[in-house]
Protein backbone atom coordinates (compact mmCIF):
# COMPACT_ATOMS: atom_id res chain seq x y z
CA UNK A 1 0.00 0.00 0.00
CA UNK A 2 3.11 2.16 0.94
CA UNK A 3 5.64 1.15 -1.65
CA UNK A 4 9.39 2.09 -0.18
CA UNK A 5 13.05 1.53 -1.92
CA UNK A 6 14.61 1.31 1.77
CA UNK A 7 12.36 -1.46 3.31
CA UNK A 8 13.06 -5.16 2.60
CA UNK A 9 9.75 -6.24 1.96
CA UNK A 10 9.74 -2.89 -0.38
CA UNK A 11 6.85 -1.29 1.29
CA UNK A 12 6.20 0.45 4.56
CA UNK A 13 5.54 -1.63 7.31
CA UNK A 14 4.71 0.44 10.15
CA UNK A 15 3.35 3.59 8.61
CA UNK A 16 2.15 5.63 12.01
CA UNK A 17 5.15 7.85 11.92
CA UNK A 18 4.80 9.12 7.88
CA UNK A 19 1.01 8.97 8.54
CA UNK A 20 0.65 11.51 11.81
CA UNK A 21 3.67 13.73 9.66
CA UNK A 22 0.86 13.50 6.92
CA UNK A 23 -2.14 14.44 9.17
CA UNK A 24 0.14 17.33 11.02
CA UNK A 25 0.78 18.69 7.45
CA UNK A 26 -2.76 18.74 6.21
CA UNK A 27 -4.45 19.78 9.84
CA UNK A 28 -6.09 16.79 9.97
CA UNK A 29 -8.07 16.01 13.30
CA UNK A 30 -5.89 13.35 15.43
CA UNK A 31 -8.56 10.53 15.48
CA UNK A 32 -8.36 10.00 11.67
CA UNK A 33 -7.17 6.72 11.13
CA UNK A 34 -4.96 5.33 8.44
CA UNK A 35 -6.97 2.69 7.76
CA UNK A 36 -10.21 5.05 7.09
CA UNK A 37 -8.58 5.91 3.47
CA UNK A 38 -9.61 2.59 2.95
CA UNK A 39 -13.00 3.43 3.48
CA UNK A 40 -13.10 6.95 1.69
CA UNK A 41 -11.39 5.12 -1.14
CA UNK A 42 -14.17 2.71 -1.41
CA UNK A 43 -17.15 4.85 -0.96
CA UNK A 44 -15.37 7.49 -3.80
CA UNK A 45 -15.36 3.97 -6.20
CA UNK A 46 -18.22 2.54 -5.59
CA UNK A 47 -20.06 6.03 -5.90
CA UNK A 48 -18.89 5.87 -9.77
CA UNK A 49 -19.14 2.01 -10.11
CA UNK A 50 -20.72 -1.39 -8.57
CA UNK A 51 -19.89 -3.17 -5.01
CA UNK A 52 -17.90 -5.91 -7.07
CA UNK A 53 -15.71 -3.09 -8.70
CA UNK A 54 -14.93 -2.61 -4.81
CA UNK A 55 -14.52 -6.01 -3.60
CA UNK A 56 -11.76 -6.42 -6.62
CA UNK A 57 -9.92 -3.28 -5.92
CA UNK A 58 -9.78 -4.16 -2.18
CA UNK A 59 -9.31 -7.49 -2.44
CA UNK A 60 -12.19 -8.34 -0.31
CA UNK A 61 -13.68 -12.29 0.04
CA UNK A 62 -17.19 -11.04 -0.48
CA UNK A 63 -19.23 -8.34 -1.46
CA UNK A 64 -20.78 -8.30 1.99
CA UNK A 65 -17.28 -6.90 3.24
CA UNK A 66 -17.17 -4.10 0.40
CA UNK A 67 -20.76 -2.92 1.34
CA UNK A 68 -19.38 -2.42 5.09
CA UNK A 69 -16.53 -0.36 3.46
CA UNK A 70 -18.05 1.06 0.76
CA UNK A 71 -21.31 3.01 2.98
CA UNK A 72 -24.82 3.14 1.48
CA UNK A 73 -25.46 3.45 -1.85
CA UNK A 74 -24.75 6.95 -3.56
CA UNK A 75 -28.79 8.77 -3.49
CA UNK A 76 -28.56 9.12 -7.54
CA UNK A 77 -28.29 4.92 -7.86
CA UNK A 78 -31.14 4.72 -4.89
CA UNK A 79 -33.77 6.88 -5.95
CA UNK A 80 -35.37 5.37 -8.39
CA UNK A 81 -35.87 1.90 -6.85
CA UNK A 82 -37.16 3.57 -3.92
CA UNK A 83 -39.58 5.75 -5.84
CA UNK A 84 -40.94 1.99 -7.72
CA UNK A 85 -40.94 0.30 -3.89
CA UNK A 86 -42.86 3.44 -2.59
CA UNK A 87 -45.92 3.02 -5.77
CA UNK A 88 -45.96 -0.39 -4.99
CA UNK A 89 -46.72 0.03 -2.02
CA UNK A 90 -49.36 2.65 -2.33
CA UNK A 91 -50.94 0.27 -5.25
CA UNK A 92 -49.61 1.26 -8.49
CA UNK A 93 -50.25 5.19 -7.91
CA UNK A 94 -47.97 6.98 -9.31
CA UNK A 95 -46.25 10.28 -8.02
CA UNK A 96 -46.40 13.51 -9.72
CA UNK A 97 -42.08 13.53 -9.05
Amino acid sequence: MFPSARSRRGHIERPGKAWSRVKAACGVNERVRIHDLRHTFAAAVYAVSSLDVVQRLLWHSSLQQSAKYAGPAPIERVAPHSQKAIEHLLGGVQSDA
